[in-house]
C-alpha cells in the first residue's frame, strides 16, 4: 500500500541546532531560540503546498488512485521530495521591537546548497545562506505597521546591514540545510496523514 511505503520512507528530523518547536497548528510550525542577550528568534513556516511539483513527478511516485487506493506490492518506495516553503524569521528584542524577514528557499535546481552538496555542518557554518529575503517589516510590541519594503529596493549598505542582523544570529548555510531537512520531514508526516485520510474516505 502507498501509505505503508511512505511510512517506511519517512525520515524523522529535528529543528535547526538550538531551536525548539514552539507551536504546531496543522501545516503551520513555529520554531524559537533565545540568545544570551534575551533576543528571541522565531522561524515560522507554512508547509501546505511546499513541495514543488516540478521538482519530481508525484505521478511517477503515486500510482493512480483506484480500487480504494490499492497499490501493487512490487511498487518501489518513492524518493524523498524536499519541502521548500516560504518562511518568516522574526528577531524580537526585549523592548518589544521586532524586525521581520519574509524569506523563500530557492528552487532545488538553482540552489548551490542542495542536500547533495554537503552535510558537513562545520563546513556549512562558514558559508552564507542562499535563501531569498523577499521583504522586511517592522513591528513594535507585536503590533505590525502593515508597511513592508521589498528587499531588492535596499541599497547595498542597507542590505548588508540587514544580512548582518541574521548572520550574527547564526543564520548561515548550516541553519538553512537543517531547516530544509526539518521542513521536509514535517511535510512528509502531513503527506502520510493526508494519504491515510484519503484511503479511509475511499474505503467508507
Amino acid at each position: 500500500r502507498r501509505v505503508h511505503g511512505e511510512k517506511s520512507n519517512s525520515d524523522q528530523s529535528v529543528p535547526p541546532q538550538g531551536f525548539k518547536i514552539l507551536n504546531v497548528d496543522g501545516c503551520k510550525v513555529t520554531l524559537t531560540k533565545t540568545f544570551d542577550d534575551k533576543v528571541t528568534m522565531e522561524v515560522k513556516v507554512n508547509l501546505a503546498g511546499s513541495v514543488d511539483p516540478e521538482s519530481a513527478s508525484h505521478q511517477e511516485n503515486d500510482e493512480a488512485v483506484q480500487d480504494g487506493i490499492q497499490q501493487s506490492e512490487e511498487a518501489t518506495n518513492p524518493p524523498s521530495l524536499e519541502s521548500r516553503p516560504e518562511f518568516e524569521i522574526r528577531l524580537l528584542k526585549p523592548s518589544g521591537r521586532t524586525v521581520v524577514f519574509h524569506c523563500a528557499f530557492p528552487p532545488a535546481d538553482e540552489d548551490p546548497l542542495s542536500s547533495e552538496v554537503s552535510d558537513n555542518t562545520a563546513e556549512l557554518s562558514s558559508e552564507p545562506p542562499t535563501f531569498v529575503i523577499e521583504s522586511v517589516q517592522m513591528e513594535n510590541n507585536n503590533k505590525s505597521s502593515e508597511y513592508f519594503v521589498f528587499a531588492e529596493l535596499f541599497d547595498e549598505n542597507i542590505f548588508d546591514n540587514v544580512i548582518a542582523l541574521l548572520t550574527e544570529r547564526g543564520v548561515n548555510a548550516a541553519f538553512q540545510q537543517e531547516l530544509l531537512k526539518f521542513c521536509t520531514s514535517q511535510e512528509h508526516g502531513l503527506y502520510i496523514k493526508f494519504l491515510q485520510e484519503l484511503q479511509a474516505y475511499c474505503k467508507e
